[in-house]
């Protein structure tokens, strides 16, 4: 999906996913541009308060049940969750046992990881975060990339690749 001639790479959660903010836990659909939510800095552990710069909103019919410490999270196969020692890793290729982290370092397990394909499109959510370009989702609080995009004109010639400050996903 290409807006004003960025290819927007939505990966995405569904509506009632919650999301650690300043302010507590909110739902993913009730976060606006200009909201403070908790992000972690991948390089340095750093948590502070960013900012929402923009929200996205698109429908799936794919989706991956992630079962974390008992929590099951519904996400698209693409979104980026930190695996401690690792990076971030596509949720798609996440494997049980993997450990993620939590807002104050602790560490998470996958426990289960189920593919659901629904009969009609589900509205899937997502945002871009200011800085450190994560958030936490969940009453775990998760870490997790937020919405990368990949800037160009529409034709190709041009590609300048924003993703997660230099990391890879594997």
């Amino acid at each position: 999906m290409y807006d004003n001639g960025k290819k927007i790479d939505f990966k995405c959660f569904v509506a009632g996913t919650m999301v650690l903010t300043a302010a507590g836990l909110v739902a993913i659909e009730n976060i606006k541009a200009g909201d403070k939510v908790i992000a972690t800095n991948p390089e340095t552990f750093e948590v502070a308060e960013k900012t929402v710069l923009e929200t996205y909103v698109r429908e799936t019919t794919e989706l991956l049940h992630l079962t974390i410490n008992g929590e099951v999270i519904k996400t698209t196969f693409e979104h980026p969750f930190y695996v401690k020692d690792v990076s971030f890793v596509e949720a798609g290729k996440l494997q049980v046992g993997d450990k993620l982290l939590d807002s104050r370092g602790n560490v998470l397990v996958v426990e289960e990881k189920k593919l659901e394909i629904a009969d009609k499109p589900v509205k899937v959510y997502n945002f871009k975060v200011d800085d450190f370009h994560t958030y936490h989702v969940g009453d775990n609080e998760v870490l997790v990339h937020n919405a990368n995009y990949v800037e160009g004109d529409l034709d190709g010639i041009t590609i300048i690749i924003r993703s997660m400050q230099g990391k890879h996903i594997s």
